[in-house]
């Protein structure tokens, strides 16, 4: 019985092995394809579970799409552990917060349990100045690289992490011409002001995130980000 599982377990990493070898982005556990996109700043901070038992680094990584001028036509921040703990963890952060005027948020089911995060935030007033703090990583990257924050972004986000640790953000913060998924309705109503072209990419963004924490490799497929001109 353990020839076999250890078998098949040989096979499907020889199958795997390929599309990691091909995805040119890499963030923790995390793998991608990320074309016409750049890098802006890679940078590590720590994850501290049950008060301190123990702790994992959580990588990240700033990416931009190049706009005209010092300003990307969008940014994109992916955050991902390397992968799960031998024990068991109890989030207490990452918490969805509440919606708001032009801050649609949902949570799935993961704010009444320890066990698990997934919550999809779609800010359509987002405030780069007010999100990060003014000496983090990304503004002092942002600065160092002789870019700016648009004036006007969006900014859309999803966290999902499981009970052994692995956890996955990716938040994309484009501007004002993002049109997000041209012809794909959104399944949320109450939407709090939101454009529901945002919306209808954040649940995009939702799904490809959990199939990402979910799978035994990390691969990641970022939706379309499409520009109305």
């Amino acid at each position: 019985m353990r020839a076999r599982i250890f078998a098949a377990l040989l096979l499907l990493a020889a199958v795997l092995a390929p599309a990691l070898a091909q995805s040119a982005e890499r963030v923790g556990r995390t793998h991608f394809e990320l074309p016409g996109w750049t890098l802006v700043t890679r940078y590590e901070t720590k994850l501290i579970f049950n008060a301190g038992e123990y702790s994992m680094p959580l990588h990240h990584a700033l990416y931009q799409l190049p706009g005209e001028g010092k300003s990307p036509r969008a940014l994109l921040l992916v955050s991902s552990t390397e992968g799960g703990n031998r024990e068991n963890v109890n989030w207490i952060t990452n918490v969805c917060p509440p919606p708001a005027r032009n801050y649609y948020t949902r949570d799935f089911g993961g704010a009444a349990v320890k066990s698990h995060r997934d919550c999809l935030v779609v800010n359509s007033s987002f405030a780069p100045e007010k999100f990060f703090k003014p000496d983090s990583e990304v503004v002092r990257a942002m600065e160092s690289n002789g870019l700016e924050f648009p004036r006007r972004l969006y900014s859309i986000r999803n966290t999902a992490a499981l009970r052994g640790g692995t956890l996955l953000t990716v938040n994309l913060m484009p501007g004002r011409d993002f049109a997000g998924l041209p012809g794909v309705p959104a399944t949320a109503t109450d939407v709090e002001g939101v454009p529901s072209a945002l919306i209808a990419w954040g649940e995009a963004l939702h799904a490809a995130v959990n199939r990402s924490v979910l799978s035994l490799g990390g691969s990641f497929e970022l939706p379309t980000v499409t520009f109305s001109r």
